[in-house]
């Protein structure tokens, strides 16, 4: 039965308010991204075409016509005669169908638009604030983001990881006893995005390690079934992919050598670096790294909440995959949005030195250029340079995994997502 009286209108209200600072936080978002994509996309220009996107647009087209997508490469403007490997499972060539409307360049901002405006959301998740001072805080660190190196790769290339880790931040911040949890459940975005790139799959894993098996089977079904809807649309690639290309993949993803260089900051990929048998020492060591980290993403969950243990199973699949490019680590700006605004004295100092290092420097490559030299005394900065993405990711997950809750500050997961099974 409905309620009526004051509490009713005083209820009616606050939704009101709430729905209004929504509208206007989209807007301003959105309005920041395309401030944030177009005007220097069209002043500053770029010397290499976007040849991700580009993959997925040629990839998308070649599918919905009728082709088998792994049996040769796509082709298409901007990326080379030889063409690209489509590397993507053939349900993310049905989801990147609208990368084809529109002309290449129109297509290709409005898809970066679309990644900020990802990013937007999943930071909004992780700033607190009264309002209107939380949108300001928001539209900083959104600026922040966007000129740190790991999102100046990741536009130049036109990726898909911003949208990606935001389907899962929406998942894991949606209360499942809410009206829109209940006929969204938890899970089912989760799935969609490992149907699209498989390291959203690992969510799944931790649902199992920290017993939410409703979450758990939610994932995996909601995997499953879009998996069978590609395999309705494109039967031939689906057929390929999973009997052949999937068994293989890591051959495709490496492009003829640059597994080792100082692009690829996975686990795997450092070790792989220093000698031929450290790829496999890696890969032993990054099993036994993702186990741990798993574990500690539930010892935060337990005491911090759903919220900030997304972000170290997020931090993980990077830190697992063999392959993490330069562009795939977006978890850590929202990691590091945490620290500035729910962490002690240490999180927000390694927050902001962490930043100006993103924001400032050239990441990885800034360590190649060390080691260049050859100047012994660059040797250890050259190192942790090459491998700061690796390096700062696990220092986040050890700073969150050691992190105590502090009563004065309560973020809004601690209550609505810690224990919900």
């Amino acid at each position: 039965m409905p309620k009526s009286g004051p509490s009713a209108g005083v209820t009616t209200a606050r939704n009101g308010l709430a729905a209004y600072r929504t509208a206007v936080t989209a807007l301003t978002v959105t309005a920041v991204a395309f401030l944030l994509v177009v005007p220097y996309e069209l002043i500053v220009g770029r010397s290499i075409p976007p040849v991700d996107f580009y993959v997925y647009r040629y990839g998308a087209e070649s599918a919905y016509a009728g082709n088998d997508l792994y049996l040769s490469n796509v082709f298409g403007p901007g990326i080379g005669a030889d063409g690209l490997p489509f590397t993507y499972s053939p349900f993310a060539a049905l989801v990147l169908w609208p990368a084809t409307l529109f002309t290449a360049k129109t297509a290709y901002l409005l898809w970066n638009i679309v990644g900020l405006v990802a990013l937007g959301y999943v930071l909004n998740k992780y700033v607190r604030g009264p309002w209107p001072l939380r949108l300001l805080w928001l539209v900083l660190a959104l600026i922040a983001a966007r000129v740190s190196i790991v999102l100046y790769h990741h536009l130049l290339f036109g990726q898909i990881n911003l949208v990606l880790m935001a389907l899962c931040i929406a998942d894991v911040f949606r209360e499942p006893r809410s009206r829109l949890g209940r006929w969204l459940p938890r899970g089912v975005l989760i799935g969609i995005a490992g149907a699209i790139k498989f390291t959203p799959m690992l969510f799944l894993i931790f649902f199992l390690v920290s017993r939410r098996w409703r979450d758990a089977a939610i994932t995996l079904a909601s995997f499953g079934a879009a998996t069978l809807v590609a395999f309705a649309v494109f039967p031939r690639s689906s057929r390929t992919f999973f009997t052949n290309t999937l068994w293989h993949l890591s051959d495709k993803v490496e492009l003829d050598g640059f597994f080792t260089t100082s692009g690829n900051n996975s686990l795997t990929g450092a070790f792989a670096a220093i000698a031929p048998w450290g790829r496999t020492v890696g890969t032993l060591l990054a099993v036994l790294v993702t186990l741990v980290c798993l574990w500690a993403a539930t010892q935060v969950d337990r005491r911090l909440g759903l919220g900030p243990a997304a972000l170290v199973v997020g931090l993980t699949a990077s830190i697992a995959s063999p392959v993490s490019w330069i562009h795939h680590w977006v978890y850590l700006l929202p990691a590091l949005v945490y620290f500035v605004f729910y962490g002690d004295t240490l999180r927000r100092w390694f927050a902001v030195l962490a930043a100006a290092f993103l924001i400032f420097t050239q990441g990885p490559t800034t360590g190649d250029r060390f080691l260049d030299t050859g100047n012994s005394l660059l040797w250890l900065p050259g190192i942790i340079a090459r491998e700061s993405l690796l390096l700062l990711a696990l220092s986040s997950i050890v700073l969150l995994a050691v992190s105590q809750p502090r009563t004065a500050v309560l973020p809004p997961w601690s209550a609505d997502g810690r224990h919900s099974r």
